[in-house]
């Protein structure tokens, strides 16, 4: 609702008012026109700021929100015009288009990104024992593995742990339990709002673990993934790149393994296809060592056993026996 720019000023008002003391004349005039907010509003919210002696935060949660160019005008005023004294935060899962890079370049401004924000493993057991979950080092390993620090990961499974604990004290919640936990949160906040075809893209191929524009064409027949993987790490930090060219991403996974299960309940055949195309792509790579792992994954047992005659040889030749008795 802040796209529309009456309102996001209204509660910028209020918020520079009880905040900093800053009280900002606004003639009320009805609606303002584009170029008023442009000529007018911004540069006197900017005015104003500036001249606040009292130290004030200013936080603006969710702006990957807002899209509105009027909208951004106020919030490049106002982040242009800070006191030396005060801060504004924005907060959201991609920057928000303002042009920031002399802020950065005079170390007026700081971007902390998904990967400080990670937690350690003794951060990690201690967000999950504030919570009131109690485990000991097995499950910690497994919190570790599953969350890669990923904070919001780390609160769903130590929710499910508390949840379990409180049903059936002594007992321990498993993996499965704490996806089932994480999906309705999943669905509800991370993937309403997306295009349906970028939902759709997530929930086939989440369980593949990493994945590549060509590998999603590949399993779903498709030829504009690379795009789609590429929109979803911007806009919504949803898949994470694992090298520099942002040509193979990976899902957090708490996520992938949320939705790999909802896919998997709500079409059994479909998972099973995707899988079986992805084992087949892989192998066609040269990745023997995941094609084996797809064809597992969906009980393809006819599959994997022909990849590990056909490939278990040269493996352990190559130095690769542990990977062949693992599989």
């Amino acid at each position: 609702g802040h796209n529309d720019a009456e309102r996001l000023l209204e509660v910028i008002l209020e918020a520079l008012a009880v905040t900093a003391g800053v009280d900002v004349e606004m003639p009320r005039t009805g609606r303002r026109t584009p170029n008023q907010f442009t000529t007018f509003v911004a540069p006197e919210l900017g005015r104003a700021l500036r001249r606040s002696t009292t130290p004030f935060v200013l936080v603006f949660d969710d702006v990957h929100h807002l899209r509105s160019q009027l909208g951004l005008d106020m919030l490049d005023a106002l982040v242009h015009n800070v006191p030396a004294a005060s801060t504004i935060v924005l907060i959201g899962r991609s920057e928000p288009q303002l042009p920031l890079a002399s802020q950065h370049a005079h170390g007026r401004a700081t971007t902390v990104t998904t990967e400080q924000l990670s937690l350690d493993p003794s951060e990690i057991r201690a967000v999950a024992e504030a919570m009131g979950a109690q485990f000991d080092d097995s499950v910690l390993e497994d919190l570790i593995r599953d969350t890669g620090g990923w904070p919001l990961g780390v609160h769903l499974i130590g929710g499910a742990l508390v949840e379990a604990d409180d049903a059936m004290p002594g007992s321990r919640r498993t993996e499965a339990d704490a996806v089932t936990t994480a999906q309705h949160y999943i669905e509800e906040e991370w993937l309403r709002g997306l295009e349906p075809a970028d939902a759709e893209l997530l929930r086939r191929v989440s369980g593949l673990g990493w994945v590549s524009g060509a590998l999603c064409d590949h399993v779903l027949g498709w030829s504009d993934s690379g795009i789609r993987l590429e929109r979803l790490h911007r806009d919504g930090l949803l898949v994470a790149p694992l090298d520099r060219r942002e040509d193979f991403f990976r899902v957090h996974q708490v996520i992938r393994d949320a939705l790999d299960e909802s896919f998997q309940r709500k079409d059994r055949r479909a998972h099973r296809e995707v899988h079986q195309r992805a084992s087949a792509w892989f192998e066609s790579t040269g990745d023997i060592d995941r094609a084996v792992e797809q064809a597992l994954r969906v009980g393809d047992v006819e599959h994997a056993e022909r990849l590990v005659v056909q490939h278990g040889a040269s493996y352990h030749t190559t130095g690769r026996t542990q990977t062949v008795k693992r599989w």
